[in-house]
């Protein structure tokens, strides 16, 4: 029941407002900066109490694709050691085959398989953090400065909130959480709003850290100029291909935007029919357009992509693996190799969202890892109440009762899920047609790898 409570504290939902985005100029980024800096100081208390909460604001760039009324999420740091999962009893007898044609409508054969066999990893939960391993707030640089200025506030104030949701609301009571949470989460943003409005936000942020002092609580926020290094976002690339391959909405969109990008290619021109036939040839032959796909794909959900065209034409161009590239320039990459690092030219580069001060980029899917997270914990909860039903003999009648208490809300959780997915994406993204994935992937590369099995929020101290 805890780890449900640590995913519903880390998830903050999607701001809401009239502000659209903004033309991210070199005026507009430094000014963004100078204001949030001053905000991180406001806000933080003079002081850590017994239950300080450590957190760093950084400032994210996307690129048109997601939702102009997304204005930050949180960025939960992958932890190093992860305890065994406890096996479900009844698993074994009834075989992975069986769990998966009864969970069908909500995941894959793969993705069952990937959850009881796969890597698991657990991210830090705010709840958590430390002056070492803070909680990271990812502003969108693409609002307007009083967005960022509110949205950055209403999601601390959040944070305070559910943090005292959390510890008042007894284990036994974790279905009321999630309908408590969103109650809280609109009170909060409410209040937060209307006090910028009348008195300003300076006067916000010092109502907010006093009501961490009345908590017990403490706040500390510092403004980060980039939220994640190279090698940070390198670690992280396995977390982002799990999202994609088990997130529906999210993997639609994706396709559907590499789809529009790349599908479908096109030669035309005044050249003789012959010559521009030849051409079309060759591109199939080297599998340009696929290739391509391939490039922009790595680049949404890693954050960058590469193709290396130093032999072309005579050879074939091919796609860098994400994690060995170490830089991206506009026409060559720096990437690892066995001996230390080389530079690729002329090479084809892409990138995802960007930070500031960076030449790297970043996830799109960097703002659905609390959703993945909680769909996680919610299909495991499905599979086991499944079990435990499923081998009625053998599990106690207080596990059967739970069974059948939960079994109805994970299913419901999962539906929930999904739809929320879909509204981190601009909505002309969603209405794109996904193509076949035999259209734009390499036969075989449907699914992204590698990737993590499965992912849930945790505690740095004991991984769970």
């Amino acid at each position: 029941m805890k780890r449900w409570h640590n995913h519903l504290v880390a998830r903050i939902p999607n701001q809401s407002g009239d502000s659209g985005p903004v033309e991210v100029t070199a005026e507009h980024r430094d000014a963004s900066s100078a204001v949030l800096s001053q905000l991180c100081e406001e806000v933080s208390s003079p002081a850590p109490a017994s239950k300080p909460l450590w957190v760093e604001v950084g400032h994210y760039e996307q690129n048109g694709f997601l939702n102009p009324s997304l204005y930050g999420f949180w960025v939960l740091s992958l932890l190093d050691t992860v305890p065994p999962e406890p096996q479900i009893p009844g698993l074994q007898e009834l075989g992975s085959e069986w769990v998966a044609e009864r969970v069908s409508e909500w995941a894959s054969a793969d993705e069952v398989d990937a959850i009881l066999n796969g890597e698991r990893r657990s991210l830090q939960s705010p709840n958590s953090s430390s002056e070492e391993f803070p909680t990271v707030w990812a502003c969108v640089l693409d609002t307007s400065i009083e967005t960022q200025i509110e949205s950055t506030l209403t999601s601390l104030a959040m944070l305070l909130a559910r943090q005292e949701l959390v510890a008042q609301t007894p284990a036994e009571d974790v279905e009321t959480l999630s309908s408590e949470a969103a109650r809280v989460d609109e009170e909060t943003t409410n209040i937060v709003g209307e006090e910028i409005r009348v008195n300003g936000w300076r006067n916000a942020a010092r109502i907010i850290q006093a009501r961490a002092r009345a908590s017990g609580f403490s706040l500390h926020v510092s403004y980060r100029a980039t939220i994640m290094s190279n090698e940070t976002v390198r670690s992280r690339m396995p977390l982002m291909r799990h999202i994609y391959n088990t997130l529906p909405s999210a993997r639609g969109a994706i396709d559907g935007i590499v789809g529009m990008m790349t599908q479908p290619w096109r030669i035309a021109g005044s050249s003789p029919i012959q010559a521009l036939q030849a051409a079309r040839d060759a591109m199939d032959a080297i599998g340009v357009s696929t290739l391509t796909a391939h490039c922009a794909r790595d680049a949404f959900v890693c954050g960058v992509g590469a193709i290396s065209l130093e032999s072309a034409p005579l050879g074939n161009p091919w796609v860098i693996r994400p994690e060995n590239i170490l830089e991206i320039g506009k026409d060559s990459a720096v990437i690892r190799t066995e001996s230390g690092s080389e530079t690729v030219r002329p090479a084809l580069c892409m990138k995802g969202a960007e930070a500031p001060q960076s030449n790297y980029g970043l996830s799109l899917l960097e703002p659905l890892i609390v959703n993945s997270s909680n769909r996680d914990t919610f299909l495991k909860t499905l599979i086991t109440s499944k079990v435990f039903q499923g081998v009625t003999t053998h599990v106690p009648q207080e596990a059967l009762d739970w069974a059948r208490t939960m079994e109805p809300f994970a299913a419901r959780q999962l539906e929930l899920i999904d739809n929320r997915v879909s509204e981190v994406f601009n909505p002309a993204a969603l209405r794109l047609s996904e193509p076949a994935k035999t259209d734009i992937y390499s036969q075989g590369f449907a699914r992204m790898e590698p990737a993590f099995g499965s992912i849930f929020v945790g505690s740095r101290e004991t991984g769970e």
